[in-house]
Order: C-alpha cells, then structure tokens, then sequence
C-alpha cells in the first residue's frame, strides 16, 4: 500500500481518497476509467510518473464511495480529482466498481539545455517561452510544426542557425497549461518573432 496526505493505493491498485473527516473512501471508477488523466493524477501524488487506469472491477468491495468525488471524467488539464469534470453519482448500489490504477517510474520533470532571452529547450527538444510574467509555459505544436520557420526563430534564439520540428513527436508527460500569448501560431519565412 502507497498513500500520500490525499489519496492511497492498495497494493492491488484500488484507489482511496481521504475526505474532509480523515477517512478514506473508495474512489469510483464510473467515468475515471474512459480514461488515464485520473490515473495520472493519483499516481503523481503518490510520487510515479506514469498513471494507467485498468477496467478491473472489486467484488469484495463493501465500503460506500465518497460522495464528494463522485463520478469524475479528466482530462489533461485536471491538476487534481476535483478539478475533473462530475458526471453525478456515485452508485452505492455498485460497489464493485472501484477504481483501479497501476503506478510506474519517476515523474517527469524539463532539464533545460539550452535558454535564451525568449526561449528555452529541454533535452528531448520540447520548447518552453518566456511570457510577459517572466513565467516559462510549453509552447503548444498545433500549426507550429506545419514548417520550420518557428523552429528557426526559436534556434536563432538560443545561439543557433537552423532548427526543425519532429511533427509525429508529442509530450505525454506535459501537465503545464501551454503558453496562451503565443496560442496556436503558424510562422513564415518573412518572420523573425513568434508574436
């Protein structure tokens, strides 16, 4: 069993949360097995990289689900469970339906190789910007990898000539909101900033 001040995994994998009492609930896996991002929360919590949910069902279950979580859909922008959108619930009548995760590696976090005035590079080429807060946010792909012409301003940035972008390359380990100055931007030969 792993816990944290929040959430507790069996060594099975059924997901615990604490409620405002002190006691741990099961979590329903209604609505937070359509996907990982739930999984991803809970095991970031408890210290692991990666979050994966499973479709495993608890027939020895005989606790009440906690009411507060209910059933929750995440997404990649959910931080915490109750950041997740509630679809109602949970089902009490169901008690089996406990939700299940399977928790592995290291969290993720950027080591920069390379930082310019505007710019700054990880080791695996994602590219962070520094916004008008003096805040480093990602930089989203959509319609940046259409050319190399935002590589090449971002490059030029840190000190090189040339730069390209790896168009089938995403993420999966971002939690960051993307920069929003920047938004979804398509550069052209005839630009020498991205704003």
């Amino acid at each position: 069993m792993k816990q944290s001040s929040t959430y507790r995994i069996t060594s099975e994998g059924w997901v615990y949360i604490r409620d405002s009492r002190g006691t741990w609930r099961p979590v329903t896996s209604h609505y937070f097995w359509d996907n990982n991002w739930g999984a991803q929360i809970v095991c970031e919590d408890l210290g692991y990289g990666k979050g994966v949910r499973t479709r495993t069902r608890n027939p020895h279950n005989r606790e009440l689900f906690d009411t507060k979580v209910g059933y929750r859909r995440c997404s990649a922008s959910s931080k915490n469970i109750f950041q997740c959108r509630k679809h109602g619930g949970p089902n009490q009548k169901d008690l089996s339906a406990v939700a299940n995760v399977k928790c592995s590696g290291k969290p993720w976090k950027p080591v920069y190789v390379k930082t310019g005035s505007e710019f700054r590079i990880t080791t695996e080429g994602w590219v962070y910007r520094r916004g008008k807060d003096g805040q480093w946010r990602p930089l989203t792909s959509h319609y940046f990898w259409d050319n190399k012409y935002g590589a090449r301003i971002v490059c030029e940035n840190l000190g090189y000539g040339q730069g390209s972008t790896q168009k089938a390359k995403r993420n999966q380990n971002n939690r960051e909101l993307f920069d929003s100055e920047t938004g979804y931007r398509r550069c052209h030969a005839g630009n020498t900033h991205i704003l």
